[in-house]
């Protein structure tokens, strides 16, 4: 059995393919201030609070100025982690921890002091290097790929058709 396919039919998938919109190509209401850090189409990183957000650029405040990235390069916008809730966490788990043991131990509040607070500087520093060893970047936009159309022969003995293949 034989089967053809018109070109008629694989031109109008092509041009289909063409008019279809990409998805994801609407950036998310950034708001200012925020910390982010941009990914353009060449592989530029640019990290810096948000100034300005207009219909052709985004503005960072980066050290030493700002810098505006086109809309139509931007490939990725990501919000950075800090370890700060991770010190914080680790704080909060010693000093706890130095209270416990002090209410424990017999001499009580000759040694609150030093306890707690050594404690919560110790836990501190371990859950500030635990946050860092975890990436927790949170991805706020990352653009698709743009529509794509693939026309791939299929030659052989006693075969000759074609593989149309379409992305958006």
């Amino acid at each position: 059995m034989r089967c053809d396919i018109p070109v008629c039919v694989v031109a109008s998938l092509l041009v289909l393919s063409a008019a279809l919109p990409c998805a994801g190509q609407d950036l998310p209401a950034i708001e200012k201030g925020l910390l982010v850090l941009v990914v353009d189409d060449r592989g530029a990183r640019v990290e810096g609070r948000v100034q300005q957000v207009s219909d052709q650029s985004i503005r960072l405040a980066v050290r030493g100025g700002s810098a505006d990235v086109a809309r139509e390069r931007i490939v990725r916008i990501e919000r950075p982690d800090t370890v700060k809730n991770g010190a914080l966490t680790g704080l909060v788990v010693g000093m706890s921890m130095g209270l416990i043991s002090t209410a424990a131990d017999p001499q009580r509040g000759a040694i609150l002091v030093t306890r707690t607070l050594g404690n919560g500087l110790i836990c501190a520093g371990i859950g500030a290097l635990i946050d860092a060893a975890v990436d927790n970047r949170k991805t706020l936009y990352e653009r698709g790929e743009h529509t794509a159309t693939r026309i791939t022969p299929a030659l052989g003995r006693g075969v000759r058709s074609i593989a149309v293949s379409l992305e958006w």
